[in-house]
């Protein structure tokens, strides 16, 4: 009996006395440090290059007479309302920025100011809803960021400034330091745009505008392929994208092949500068040349893309009682839906309906546009995995039955007490 004490007294202890099995559970280790080929996916950049057309409009001919829609290097004014920019004023290269056009044979060359006025073969451009253009882009060298393909996220800046002249200065903004910014699940070039304001009923306006950061432009990013030499080609979001215009501009059209808009804090911002109806559908006559253009970022600028080949534009619709130019020196009030340089209520920000706007600090979330498909939630990261939780097994029952050992083995040790027995020899009772 006492050896099967013994022995139940000391499995007691084992299981009293064992460790709880979840213990490393909840206490696990360090992760193992990332090894050398799940680091090998990053590219580090130094030299990247954008190259961008923006769009068929950016080089078009404008309907004042004797001006045409242009870029430019570095920050160009042509100094005051209703003033056109001079030979002398405009730049074709400034640091690492500078304008090209494509010739004939889809080779880009650097811009001159004649080739401002004429297509890739040389003759002049037609009227602005004819379908002709000069036919150039805006080229950035020096971008320095980082690709991941393996973690599908990109970022790659630039440091540098081009101006967007439209009537050939009269209605002027800058585009400066863009970023392209890629997540898992969204990809937008953004940049800071500056300028003048400038007004259709006061020739007289030219009001510096307060730098503002904006979405340039929204990339699909299913589409969207992340190698890790060479670089990428994509096309901006327009077509279906909703813009919900303010009361006193013009109404988007929403009919048609080439309906859409750019980003809304872009237009937004155009606006204030009274330019915006260039970039929405407003139902004029050159409303085809407002799409965006694809655009082309190049890991190594010594080793460029292929500049894209755009899809032929929509048909505007040329209408055969639309002058090449009109008789006034400024803008006139039709002008095909566009309203150059535009009427500007004031230089105060103001906000898209419903106060939505996608303008948001570097590195953040924004806001995307409606379309008719809807697009990913935005995201500024990606997402980082959450752990799935742990489920701590109820090891309690290994103490109650431990407790219950103990006390059985206890009672099996304690001694047993006999009776104490009279002696029956001596009668009760006698002496």
């Amino acid at each position: 009996m006492r050896r099967l004490a013994v022995g139940v007294l000391l499995a007691a202890l084992v299981l009293v006395a064992a460790p709880p099995a979840y213990a490393t559970e909840e206490t696990p280790g360090p992760s193992d440090p990332p090894t050398d080929e799940e680091e090998s996916s990053v590219v580090v950049l130094d030299d990247a290059q954008l190259a961008w057309g923006l769009n068929l409009e950016a080089s078009n001919r404008a309907f004042a007479p004797g001006t045409v829609n242009m870029l430019g290097a570095g920050t160009i004014n042509p100094g005051g309302g209703g003033r056109k920019v001079t030979p002398d004023l405009w730049r074709p290269r400034d640091g690492d920025v500078r304008i090209e056009k494509a010739g004939t044979d889809d080779v880009y060359r650097p811009a001159t100011w004649a080739g401002l006025f004429t297509q890739s073969d040389g003759s002049d451009l037609g009227s602005p809803s004819a379908g002709t253009f000069s036919n150039h882009r805006v080229v950035l060298d020096g971008g320095s960021g980082e690709v991941d393909p393996g973690a599908g996220t990109a970022e790659i800046a630039w440091d540098g400034t081009f101006t967007v002249l439209f009537y050939s200065g009269m209605s002027t903004f800058t585009v400066s330091d863009p970023v392209l910014e890629v997540t898992p699940r969204r990809a937008v070039l953004r940049g800071t745009l500056g300028g003048w304001a400038s007004s259709m009923d006061d020739a007289s306006k030219w009001e510096p505008m307060r730098p503002a950061e904006v979405v340039l432009a929204d990339l699909d990013r299913s589409a969207l392929d992340l190698p890790a030499t060479g670089g990428l080609t994509a096309a901006p979001a327009y077509a279906g994208v909703r813009y919900d215009a303010p009361a006193d501009a013009a109404p988007q059209v929403r009919t048609g092949e080439a309906w859409g808009s750019w980003p809304r804090s872009f237009v937004d911002f155009q606006q204030r500068a009274g330019s915006a109806s260039y970039w929405y559908s407003s139902g004029g006559a050159t409303d085809a040349w407002k799409v965006a253009t694809p655009l082309t970022v190049s890991w190594e600028a010594s080793d460029p893309l292929d500049p894209p080949t755009p899809p032929p534009p929509v048909d505007a619709g040329d209408d055969p009682d639309q002058p090449d130019a009109p008789d006034a020196p400024s803008p006139p009030p039709d002008t095909g839906g566009v309203t150059p340089p535009g009427p500007t209520s004031s230089s105060t920000p103001t906000t898209s309906a419903g106060g939505a706007t996608d303008r948001t600090p570097r590195g953040g979330s924004a806001a995307t546009p409606a379309a008719p498909v809807a697009a990913p939630p935005p995201v500024s990261r990606a997402l980082e995995p959450v752990a799935s939780p742990v489920t701590t097994p109820d090891h309690r029952w290994h103490w109650w039955v431990g407790s219950l050992l103990l006390l059985g083995a206890a009672a099996l040790l304690v001694p047993r007490v006999r009776p104490t027995t009279r002696n029956r020899s001596t009668p009760r009772g006698n002496p």
